[in-house]
């Protein structure tokens, strides 16, 4: 199940480098980026609200029509919420909390069936299968899953092994999707509908464990997004936005560069694509039921491009303006400001190409690093170093924008002053 529409996204974003904020200052970069939390994470939040009216309608009528309702509204909701993990690093509250929303890579054996021959058991819980499970002892303490509540579900969430994973995004997808069973050839999970079903409709038998289990997850992701909705939120008393509105305006302009550039490099770059070109594993990509890594990767860097323009287009078509880096930079060091622009449009390229590998290829993530030393490959590498590219120009930034930084942080960043030179195996 894959969005219909394709979509061209750099071709249509374009013109938001086009827009000019003349003298920036850093309070109105500081300001805009409070705006620009509570207005994505809101759509993350109603995105949310609208996946979980579609898998309320699957559990009242299963069909395959409901199912892939739910499917295509799983796959929209993934768009908003992808744009907002570039607040994760320079915000360590974010970075805490989104742990309960994204963590991956998942046991999905912990939760339902699972073909344990096409299966990479990380855990010794790997095969658990709390669906099937009526009552169970985990970890020295009783639960009761046949009428199994959220703080169970909260509970046993990372318990015992971090791939234990019963909340968010991932466990949802599982859900919706079952199980990939088709390795690095194309296909994503194909659960039938059947698994939702009533009485001997029911196929994988649990399906009333099966509907309780996905109601209550798809209940807590909305729960967990309203939060960092309201953490964001300016007219909430003691919300993490007031903080930010108190705080000194540099501090949190360094915190946007710094949040960037880890993010571009340790979680995208390596964590994502690296990892996955050295393993040559399917379930090393991030959302591996659905095969819909490419447009999650697509969308983290959308959500690095509005930091850099401050431009976001909301999931209403509503367009929020405002200056951001790129506008700050260049009214100190409009020569950096275009590296910077040239550095992410790279990124965008090497990132639209995956995009259009899988929507018109028919070239899945997953089949792009099943083998080692192919031309998508190659390609995946060149991306990631693109990646670290930006991260360059970012931290080399925060000295064109003559930011007051404290000597340990100079310290660090003192290597960034030299030229860019790329990794000795990525020429």
């Amino acid at each position: 199940m894959k969005i219909k529409k394709i979509i061209l996204p750099i071709l249509l974003s374009s013109s938001f480098f086009t827009h000019a904020h003349k003298n920036v200052t850093f309070d109105q970069v500081a300001e805009h980026y409070v705006q620009l939390g509570h207005v994505m994470y809101q759509d993350s939040y109603l995105a949310a609200k609208s996946l979980q009216t579609a898998i309320d309608e699957l559990i009242k009528n299963p069909t395959q029509s409901t199912l892939d309702a739910a499917k295509e509204a799983w796959i929209t909701s993934r768009i908003p919420y992808q744009k907002t993990e570039v607040f994760r690093f320079a915000n360590d509250f974010v970075d805490n909390w989104q742990g309960k929303v994204n963590t991956w890579p998942i046991d999905q054996g912990f939760i339902d069936y699972v073909n344990p021959d096409k299966y990479y058991q990380a855990t010794p819980a790997a095969l658990f299968n709390l669906v099937a499970k009526n009552k169970i002892r985990w970890l020295g303490k009783k639960y009761d899953l046949k009428n199994i509540s959220p703080d169970v579900i909260r509970m046993l969430h990372t318990s015992g092994s971090f791939p234990n994973v019963t909340t968010g995004y991932h466990a949802i997808e599982f859900l919706l999707w079952g199980q990939d069973l088709h390795g690095i050839e194309e296909g994503a999970g194909e659960r039938p509908y059947t698994d939702y079903a009533y009485g001997k409709s029911c196929t994988h038998k649990h399906c009333d464990n099966r509907r309780n289990f996905l109601q209550i997850v798809t209940h807590l992701l909305v729960q967990d997004l309203k939060e960092m909705t309201d953490y964001w939120d300016p007219n909430i008393e003691g919300s993490y936005a007031q903080k930010f509105q108190k705080m000194d305006s540099q501090k949190v302009v360094y915190k946007m560069f710094h949040g960037l550039s880890e993010f571009s490099t340790l979680e995208l770059s390596t964590m994502r694509i690296n990892s996955a070109v050295e393993f040559n594993h399917p379930e090393e990509e991030h959302d591996c039921f659905s095969d819909n890594t490419h447009w999650s990767y697509f969308n983290n860097v959308m959500g690095m491009k509005t930091f850099y323009t401050g431009d976001y287009e909301r999931i209403d078509g509503t367009l929020i303006e405002g200056p951001g880096l790129i506008d700050l930079v260049k009214s100190k060091d409009p020569k950096h400001a275009r590296k910077m622009r040239k550095a992410m449009r790279k990124v965008e390229r090497n990132m639209q190409i995956v995009v259009d590998k899988a929507e018109i290829e028919h070239v899945y993530f997953d089949q792009m690093i099943g083998t080692p030393n192919t031309p998508e490959i190659k390609h995946l590498k060149k991306t990631s170093e693109s990646l670290r590219e930006l991260r360059h120009y970012n931290s080399q930034a925060v000295f064109a924008v003559d930011l007051e930084l404290d000597d340990a942080t100079t310290r660090k960043l003192e290597v960034y002053k030299s030229p860019y030179h790329p990794l000795p195996t990525q020429r």
